[in-house]
């Protein structure tokens, strides 16, 4: 196997920067809850998407072992009053699944990635949910592909131009 060593160069230096500037010497520590799983929801700009994160030998993130489905109208305006009390644009929340409708926020994360062109999907429909007119409406399509930074970018030039147009 040949190796550009331009190409090996940059990417080790690319590496080297990103790992400096890596969140370092901290730890947190919190109140075990026992769980079954984590809900993940993600807003970015008005869109909404969810899906849920399973359980693996006792833990559920960086698993890659996710299940679709079509998240209760609770666990939105859940989702919804979070995002909104903080003004978060591009955000990913987990929530940890206990049951009976309680949410116990586990994690708040604006860098966040996922694995697939879609990271909603409901009745085998890819798309993404909206807020309009007080109630939750869902939207058919791909929104996700190149990890969502499309959606992000748009999102932004959204709300440059409207800071522009002020």
């Amino acid at each position: 196997m040949d190796i550009n060593p331009k190409m090996a160069f940059n990417k080790i230096k690319k590496y080297s920067v990103s790992f400096e500037e890596l969140q370092k010497h901290y730890i947190i520590f919190q109140k075990f809850t026992s769980h079954n799983g984590e809900f993940r929801t993600v807003k970015i700009g008005e869109d909404y998407f969810s899906y849920y994160k399973k359980m693996v030998k006792g833990i559920c993130s960086g698993t890659k072992n996710i299940e679709f489905f079509n998240p209760s109208e609770n666990l939105l305006n859940f989702s919804k009053y979070v995002f909104d009390t903080g003004n978060f644009q591009s955000m990913s929340l987990d929530i940890l699944d206990i049951g009976n409708d309680v949410y116990y926020v586990n994690e708040l994360q604006t860098i966040f990635g996922h694995i697939k062109e879609h990271i909603l999907m409901i009745e085998n429909k890819p798309g993404k949910l909206k807020f309009k007119n007080k109630k939750w409406e869902f939207e058919e399509g791909i929104f996700n592909s190149n990890q969502s930074f499309n959606l992000r970018l748009k999102n932004v030039i959204e709300k440059l131009g409207k800071t522009l147009h002020k």
